[in-house]
């Protein structure tokens, strides 16, 4: 009876074990995701700056002739 017992503990562990690598591959598959649409959405908020600052110096010769 105790080796059934320590077949079922052993068995029980090891799907913790399988249940934990597939977290581990979820959570990396989601930590590169989010690493990409970071990228992305830096890109977009620099190009963003970039026309708000192109817009401003627009601004400011014709306010200095003005």
């Amino acid at each position: 009876r105790a080796l059934v017992e320590v077949n079922a503990a052993i068995s029980q562990m090891d799907g913790v074990t399988q249940q934990n690598a597939a977290m581990v591959e979820q959570a990396t598959a989601a930590a590169h995701s989010l690493r990409r649409e970071t990228s992305e959405l830096n890109r977009l908020v620099a190009e963003f700056r970039l026309a708000g600052a192109a817009t401003t110096a627009q601004r400011q010769p014709q306010r200095a002739a003005a």
